[in-house]
This record gives C-alpha cells, structure tokens and sequence, in this order.
C-alpha cells in the first residue's frame, strides 16, 4: 500500500489511511506501507526551491519501483513525453 499525500506527513489523511488500515489487515499485507508526502516543515515557494521540495510523478514511480522490486524501462522518458505532450494539448480556462 502506498498513499501519496500533497500535505505535511504528519496528521496527513494518508497517515490516517494507513493508521485505519493497518491494525485490521496486517497479516494480508506482504510488504510494508509506504507514504509519499511532503516534509514536515513549511513549504518552500520559490521556483528554485519548489522544485526540490515536491515530488514528482517520476517520484511516485520509483518508490512504487522500490517496493514491488521492480524496473519500469524508460519510465522517466515516457512520463516526460507525455507530460509535454499534454502541455501543448491544454491552453488553459483564460
């Protein structure tokens, strides 16, 4: 189980997803759970800043690598690809 949380890992609802999950289902589970969020500490706003703190798409994929013991082939390639690709697709509300 992995819960992936654009909040503070502390009282985080993915915490709290775990917390709920875990006492009942312990035994089924065949790795332990993870949680991406972001540090416990205030959040940064400068571009240079921004992107060092936040993870990232290519993030989630290589901890989900990690706990299943798997390799996504090019994954970072791909992901780039089509992030790009939908850039150019959206011209946004104004």
């Amino acid at each position: 189980m992995l819960t992936v949380d654009f909040s503070h890992q502390f009282c985080s609802i993915g915490t709290e997803i775990i917390a709920q999950i875990l006492p009942l289902n312990f035994a089924d589970l065949k790795i332990a759970p993870e949680r991406i969020a972001l540090p416990n500490f205030p959040v940064g706003t400068s571009f240079n800043i921004e992107k060092d703190f936040y993870f990232s798409t290519i993030d989630i994929c290589k901890k989900i690598e990690s706990m299943l013991n798997v390799k996504f082939p090019n994954i970072e390639g791909e992901l780039k690809e089509y992030q790009s690709s939908s850039k150019k697709r959206f011209d946004g509300p104004f």
